[in-house]
């Protein structure tokens, strides 16, 4: 799941200016301006890869429970990895002048993240791909829901139609026969997932500034990396199951996670914040289709129906709304 994936856009502020948006998402005023075509076509191509790469961490992570790796290890593993890439350059970011993220919204935005990511990888740990993927990508119209009724938002048709879409296609989706004994309990964790991606997307603009961005996934990588790895006390992995999956951990710390964190940050740079999270949709796509290649899973009529309407939602929903006056 990427970790830096952009949320539904916001209004601007009685004076003009456009409130901070989440963690990865540079200014809307600057971020949405129309860049040169080949930087665009650069950034768009970049954003897939990005996309792709996180699509993948779910196949990976799946082979990884079958050789025996637990959660806490694939976790640990992951956030390591990611914080000792990532950290360094925040730093570097706070010695150009950036301003350091403020604890307590440190502290928000890293709970709501890893309550996400935790989530999600347990779910893909108790059922198949494909019926757990789909369902994080409601987020979007969750916060879109939550920000119209914390916030009194106004939101554009196609933000409320996205909402309806979603409610529909999680019923699809949790009603689709072929998921096995685990179906349920996986997809109820997916909508934790999701729940929990709405509140980071929800807290983060209030908690940081666009500059404050890569502080933000630096500390959310630091803050997976505290948690976890102390952790390993109590759930080390045995070392014939590190020897069988070490090429998936290795695939999903550098190709599933560091790669496209840093491909993600430059691409949505030439592209804007908005078109970014709208190619993002490429994530699930990837992962349900290798779920379906690799893994052998069936994806029975109404359940495609459900996926399909799932990321429907999350491109109306991610759309940026006109400004009401």
């Amino acid at each position: 799941m990427n970790l830096s994936v952009n949320g539904p856009r916001r209004r601007p502020t009685a004076d003009g200016r456009h409130p901070a948006s989440a963690p990865g998402t540079p200014d809307p005023a600057v971020a949405d301006a129309p860049p040169g075509a080949r930087g665009a076509l650069l950034g768009r191509s970049l954003i897939l890869l990005a996309a792709a790469g996180f699509g993948v961490n779910a196949i990976l992570a799946k082979r990884s429970y079958e050789a025996g790796v637990g959660l806490v290890t694939l976790l640990a593993v992951r956030y390591v990895a990611s914080a000792a890439v990532v950290v360094p350059l925040a730093l570097t970011s706070r010695r150009m002048g950036v301003p350091r993220v403020p604890l307590r919204g440190a502290l928000l935005v890293a709970a709501a993240y890893l309550g996400s990511a935790t989530a999600y990888w347990l779910a893909l740990r108790l059922g198949r791909v494909s019926d757990v993927a789909p369902l994080v990508f409601v987020y979007p119209a969750l916060v879109a829901g939550a920000g119209a009724l914390v916030h009194g938002e106004r939101h554009h048709g196609a933000g409320l139609l996205g909402l309806g879409l979603a409610i529909a296609g999680c019923v699809l989706l949790f009603g689709a026969p072929g998921g096995g004994v685990g179906a349920l309990p996986a997809q109820a964790l997916a909508l934790l997932a999701a729940l929990c991606s709405a509140a980071y997307f929800f807290v983060g603009p209030r908690a940081m500034t666009p500059r404050q961005s890569l502080q933000g996934v630096g500390l959310m990588c630091l803050a997976g990396a505290l948690v976890y790895t102390p952790a390993l006390a109590f759930a080390a992995p045995s070392a014939a199951a590190l020897e069988r999956a070490w090429p998936e951990l290795v695939g999903i710390t550098v190709f599933g996670t560091a790669a496209p964190l840093l491909l993600y940050q430059v691409g949505m740079s030439r592209v804007g914040a908005t078109p970014a999270a709208l190619l993002s949709l490429f994530e699930p796509v990837v992962t349900v289709a290798l779920a379906l290649v690799i893994l052998g899973e069936r994806v029975a009529p109404p359940q495609a129906a459900g996926i399909a309407l799932v990321l429907a939602s999350f491109a109306l929903a991610s759309r940026r709304p006109r400004a009401v006056a």
